[in-house]
């Protein structure tokens, strides 16, 4: 049996020094995690979790507010091991932030408490290649690979086309390979067409389990085609106060013959310091029926993308109308709503036009509420009437601050568009 969870923080965010979970650890020791988690994680032969800090004292500076951001001590590498964790990947986004001798050390404490690794490189100095660890369960060798795709400041990244390959060798082995690998979308239920894309690859490849992580929310399970993906299984131990991140799962699955016989998603709630709870009564049932609602999600596929030429997948997600051929465009948005089962509008507007032609139209809005948009931008606001003197064009989004809002595309946005107005208009909650 293996068990998969999510991602695991055991330091403090900035806008939790002093009350995140390292000061929650040092409060509780190894009590931090209840009995009821712990004996789950021990009712199966190989625990995986993505570790999402360092565990290290190397270059620490206790008045620096960046050396301690997302810093957990060394102390914590005992405590997963005495929770039940056996494997812990390290390639992510943020395990870099202290530095590299930090990230080393990180994995020096995890073997030093009995942990295997993963995803630190060929020589586990995050220097190059892609980490894989093999792990015998009875006759069965199971090789985990490590992955990466994220590309920021403090990434340890992979190629993907390294990934596939390492696939493919462990497999011809006839080992059971698990890909656990850091992608998405953050605060995004549901996972992206280019993540199921690379999914098929994995799994034609000869992958048998894709494990996902980075989104910090509940991303659905797929255990349709020959191998099982969970795109994301939130946040297993992480401090932070969004209600969409406060609950995870512990994914458990039993496997015969390199298949999944079965499966299960086991609730976890946030509580009170940051320690996670199995979710019981009304609220599990609340929690099981949205995973079920996930998963469908992760299964759906609008448009299967490689029904349809080169140049309409270029022209169709062209960045501006400068660079898309807005004839070309309108050809193949006719064929593909001629030949669509279903049609999915999430503007009223274009809602109001197709389906005026055909009736197989539906209108589901987007968090982006462009009637209100509209209103606010052509009649004036009250509380933001100073938007009938903004420079026309405007790109508008509606929403509130605590929605997820990609910052670093919008900043990109503003600075390559400087015609444009971009403009946020909503209610401040929080």
């Amino acid at each position: 049996k293996i068990a998969c969870v999510g991602d695991i923080m055991c330091g403090d965010s900035f806008y939790a020094l002093g009350r995140g979970v390292a000061s929650a650890l040092d409060r509780h020791g190894k009590d931090f995690l209840p009995d009821s988690i712990v004996d789950v994680l021990f009712g199966h032969d190989l625990v995986l979790c993505n570790i999402e800090c360092v565990l290290s004292n190397v270059g620490r500076k206790e008045y620096s507010l960046r050396s301690l951001h997302m810093r957990g001590r060394p102390q914590a590498a005992e405590y997963l091991a005495q929770w039940g964790i056996t494997v812990a990947h390290v390639a992510n986004n943020h395990i870099l932030e202290q530095g590299v001798e930090a990230a080393v050390d990180t994995v020096r404490q995890l073997q030093s408490a009995g942990i295997k690794t993963v995803g630190a490189g060929e020589n586990g100095r995050f220097q190059s290649g892609i980490g894989v660890v093999d792990v015998t369960l009875g006759d069965q060798l199971v090789t985990v690979i490590g992955a990466c795709f994220h590309t920021g400041k403090y990434a340890f990244s992979s190629k993907l086309n390294e990934v596939l390959e390492l696939i493919r060798a462990e497999a011809s082995k006839e080992n059971l390979v698990i890909v656990s690998v850091h992608w998405g979308d953050e605060l995004i239920d549901r996972p992206s067409i280019w993540q199921r894309q690379v999914t098929r690859e994995f799994i034609s490849a000869g992958a048998s389990l894709i494990i996902g992580h980075h989104p910090h929310v509940i991303q659905g399970v797929d255990n349709s085609d020959s191998a099982l993906t969970a795109y994301s299984l939130g946040n297993f131990i992480f401090d932070g106060y969004l209600e969409a991140t406060g609950w995870s799962v512990i994914l458990s699955i039993t496997m015969s013959e390199k298949k999944v016989s079965k499966w299960e998603a086991i609730p976890v709630l946030r509580g009170e310091d940051h320690r996670p709870a199995l979710a019981r009564g009304e609220r599990k049932d609340e929690l099981q029926k949205e995973i079920l609602r996930r998963c469908n999600l992760s299964r759906q596929e609008i448009v299967d993308t490689e029904k349809y030429e080169e140049e309409y997948i270029s022209d169709l997600f062209a960045e501006d109308e400068y660079t898309a051929n807005r004839e070309v465009l309108c050809q193949w948005e006719e064929k593909i709503s001629q030949a669509s089962d279903i049609l999915i509008c999430v503007s009223r507007r274009l809602y109001e036009e197709k389906a005026s032609q055909r009736d197989n139209v539906f209108y589901l809005p987007h968090g982006v509420d462009f009637e209100f948009f509209h209103e606010v931008a052509n009649n004036g606001n009250n509380s933001i009437k100073e938007l009938a003197d903004v420079p026309r064009p405007i790109v508008g989004y509606y929403g509130t601050l605590t929605s997820h809002n990609d910052v670093e595309l919008l900043r990109y946005c503003a600075m390559h568009l400087r015609d444009i107005s971009f403009v946020l208009a909503g209610q401040i909650t929080g």
